[in-house]
């Protein structure tokens, strides 16, 4: 005989969507009695918690709640409910693995409806679209590994496992390589004839970038005013050592290191011992690294140069397996599972992990957001997404991705934010979340007026020839122009690339001139911000920049009926 089981959405505290028929399910042996009590009455995030500091300390809307998703992956087979998970309410400390923009977007949200808002959160870092979509779709699209069918948990053990024993042994060997590992060099000391100095806002010769573990030191004196207060550091660093006791330590390149000082001497030494993995190692350029006391920043950059010393070279190590990065096993674990629940709307910010791949992003993208909105049984179900921002700490094809996902209007009642100039160009990861967040928001409300589709900035449609020009048409939206600074476009024409700087804009319509030296050869394309951190030089009356693009140059169109058309 079956036990009661109440799906694990549907528990205490949980939010419903209002103004929707709701179907609730379970499980419960046969006759047995089953009621349904729920409040009758509408009632009026841990990497950001450096940038926005208060809001882990003052959170206390118990009316925005959210439920995070196990994760979960499995394969060939869906799951039919989740197996654990529980409903939680937007305060103080909940919030430290809560999505940012999710949280900031939900406060705006109920700041404007004042009804309770519930976030159902899927997010996992590092995953490629493919492992969102189901194996059918991907089968259909032809986008399934060729050995995908022999893929199954005895094999993906046996790979984690091995994985693992490689990530033991290879740290085991760094210990055992690293001579100042073996003759602690963490210590406090004064001999520094076999160190030579580095800057950390600096980028470091090539010999000093390479794999193995450096060692870096410091003496820091603070002011007298700052001494015996709390403070932390924020280092691009594994591991990071005051006066030789370990304060902190991170595994991998991406998050900050924020570590606590419990209080601070008026003098003592940083040391950090950091592992360089890959080919181009060392500090992140552009990042400050400061001694944070109260709410002083102590730079340590302008405190001059650091002592450096190498421990060991070691070979490049292996990127680590991760099993939940394959095709549809998260939307087997994780979305299939909550396929009854009523959503009214989706956020999607996704694309980093494909820009190793960008091919068919934009066609497995259209496939995701009808999938699911199959799944969820709401055709006109809203789907906003953001464009990635720019970044210029990757080597992948960032621009090729963000073209891609401009697919994503196609669709009826989808919105996508314009993210350049909202990034970080040394971090994959930016931390201004508030500020997309709010964009999310117009987004949403705009997209009642532009249900075939809504961007937040300026996005072109066609380029053709014209007059001895190469002319680019844009959907404005809410907009009334284009506003030029000075740049370059790319034309792209098959046997050159060429640059182009001279153009001017009339409303929605862009005018490049052509050197009369050129021939537009077939196949030929006119490119916009296509770089991994772009140069901006479009946006609207409104502030808003364009969409970057790269658009296919069609035949002849006569350049007097375009113009007036505008007026």
């Amino acid at each position: 005989m079956k036990k009661l089981f109440v799906p694990y959405l549907l528990r205490d505290n949980c939010i419903l969507q209002r103004n929707q028929t709701i179907k609730f399910w379970g499980y419960a042996p046969m006759d047995s009695p089953v009621s349904l009590r729920y409040e009758d009455v509408q009632l009026w995030m841990g990497r950001l918690k450096e940038k926005y500091v208060d809001e882990l300390a003052t959170a206390d809307n118990s009316q925005i709640r959210f439920f995070m998703v196990p994760e979960k992956y499995q394969f060939h087979e869906k799951a039919t409910e989740l197996t654990g998970g529980a409903w939680q309410a937007a305060v103080g400390e909940n919030l430290v693995n809560l999505s940012g923009i999710g949280y900031f977007f939900a406060k705006r949200e109920f700041a404007q409806a004042k009804v309770p808002i519930g976030l159902v959160q899927t997010a996992i870092g590092g995953t490629p679209i493919r492992a969102w979509l189901s194996e059918d779709t991907l089968n259909l699209m032809g986008e399934l590994p060729f050995d995908f069918a022999g893929i199954s948990e005895k094999i993906l053990q046996s790979r984690v496992a091995e994985n693992e024993n490689y990530q033991k042994q290879f740290a085991l060997m760094a210990d055992a390589t690293d001579v100042g590992y073996r003759e602690n060099w963490q210590r406090p000391t004064s001999e520094r004839t076999q160190w030579h100095k580095v800057q950390l806002d600096e980028c470091w010769a090539l010999e000093d970038r390479l794999p193995g573990i450096v060692w870096l030191k410091k003496r820091v004196r603070v002011p007298d005013e700052l001494v015996g207060k709390a403070g932390g550091t924020f280092m691009d660093a594994d591991e990071t050592y005051i006066d030789g006791k370990l304060i902190g330590q991170t595994e991998y390149q991406y998050p900050p290191r924020n570590y606590a000082i419990q209080k601070v001497k008026k003098e003592f030494e940083i040391t950090i011992r950091l592992h360089i993995f890959g080919h181009a190692g060392g500090p992140r350029q552009g990042k400050k690294h400061v001694l944070t006391i109260g709410n002083v920043d102590f730079n340590l950059d302008e405190e001059g140069a650091w002592y450096f010393r190498r421990g060991c070279f070691l070979p490049m190590k292996r990127e680590s397996i991760f099993p939940q990065y394959l095709p549809s096993g998260l939307f087997n674990g994780m979305i299939y599972p909550i396929r009854n629940t009523v959503f009214n709307g989706i956020l999607w910010y996704q694309g980093e992990s494909d820009t190793k791949n960008p091919t068919n992003y934009g066609k497995a993208f259209v496939k995701l957001i009808q999938e699911w909105r199959r799944l969820f049984n709401a055709p006109q179900l809203p789907f906003l997404f953001v464009q990635l921002p720019n970044c210029g700490i990757e080597q992948n094809c960032w621009p090729i991705l963000r073209n891609e996902q401009l697919n994503g209007l196609l669709l009826d009642n989808t919105a996508m934010i314009i993210a350049l100039g909202l990034g970080e160009d040394n971090d994959l990861h930016p931390l201004n979340k508030h500020q997309i967040a709010n964009e999310l928001v117009a987004a949403r409300m705009a997209m009642v007026k532009y249900r075939n589709g809504y961007a937040n900035g300026p996005v072109a449609t066609k380029a053709f020839i014209a007059d001895s020009n190469i002319v680019v048409r844009f959907n404005l939206f809410d907009a009334n122009k284009l506003v030029l600074k000075a740049g370059t476009f790319e034309l792209d024409n098959r046997t050159e690339v060429i640059k182009l700087g001279s153009f001017f804009a009339r409303r929605n319509v862009l005018k490049i001139a052509l050197p009369k030296s050129i021939t537009i050869h077939h196949g030929a394309s006119i490119r916009y911000a296509w770089d991994n951190t772009p140069s901006i030089f479009i946006i609207n009356d409104l502030g808003k920049p364009a969409a970057p693009f790269e658009l296919p140059i069609s035949k002849f169109e006569n350049m007097d009926q375009i113009f007036s058309e505008l007026y």
